[in-house]
């Protein structure tokens, strides 16, 4: 199964509207196309940060630019969200857990109301650990906004997921849990957690500079999105894709 992952698209009520002097809508709308002239996706995630402003008619605007496919769609909500507006407005999937193929998706919800970090509940963590261990003969994929482990960068490394270890902790009990991906920290990133491949994907807007500890715009990397391909032994490959 190939599932492509997009993240940070920061959409606004008005598509003409410019963030950080990048329309985001337009942005978006060239990496869909890509995909849609160079990739055979079997499903799409968000992984995070659709609207910039929380409104109907950014989610509105993820639906319409979506409507060429009728392949699973999953989003989760980052913190510059409105989860139950987006629930409402988009066509998606937004449970807990999926089946995808062979696989399973699980989908943790780690927005905090009004703040820039990150954190997976309790409940959601207690649920978690069920679903893992009635859950053994599916490979598994989590995903969640904020990265549960630093990425070098102290500026968003602080508002990055509080309870990182706990969830890693969490996960490496579970040896069918192959890959863990994340959005919220506009840059690609890879690396390994004792069987669990870490992945962070690139905005479909503008980048963050990666490895300095102040906030800074990477002008010279363009939007993209990150390719899964998920075996039926659990298997994970991957890459990043970007505009020209």
């Amino acid at each position: 199964m190939r599932l492509i992952q997009l993240s940070d698209c920061h959409l606004l009520a008005q598509s003409d509207s410019l963030t950080r002097d990048f329309n985001t809508h337009e942005s978006l709308r060239q990496c869909i196309a890509h995909i849609k002239s160079q990739e055979k996706a079997d499903a799409f995630i968000f992984t995070g940060d659709i609207s910039q402003d929380g409104s109907a008619e950014s989610y509105q605007q993820l639906s319409t630019l979506m409507g060429f496919t009728r392949k699973p769609l999953y989003a989760l909500p980052g913190n510059h969200d409105n989860a139950a507006t987006m629930r409402a407005q988009l066509n998606a999937n937004c449970a807990h857990n999926s089946a995808l193929g062979r696989w399973q998706i699980i989908l943790l919800d780690s927005q905090v109301e009004g703040e820039a970090w990150g954190e997976v509940g309790e409940a959601d963590l207690n649920w978690l650990t069920l679903c893992l261990k009635t859950s053994t003969d599916k490979p598994t994929l989590v995903a969640v906004h904020h990265q549960p482990i630093p990425v070098g960068s102290q500026w968003t490394d602080d508002i990055g997921l509080q309870n990182g270890d706990q969830l890693l902790n969490l996960l490496k009990d579970y040896r069918h849990v192959k890959g863990l991906i994340f959005g919220h920290v506009h840059q690609a990133f890879d690396t390994q957690f004792e069987h669990i491949r870490i992945l962070g994907c690139p905005s479909s807007c503008f980048q963050f500079k990666a490895g300095i500890d102040e906030f800074c715009v990477d002008e010279t990397l363009q939007a993209g999105y990150r390719w899964l391909e998920l075996g039926d032994k659990g298997e994970l490959d991957t890459g990043i894709v970007r505009l020209a």
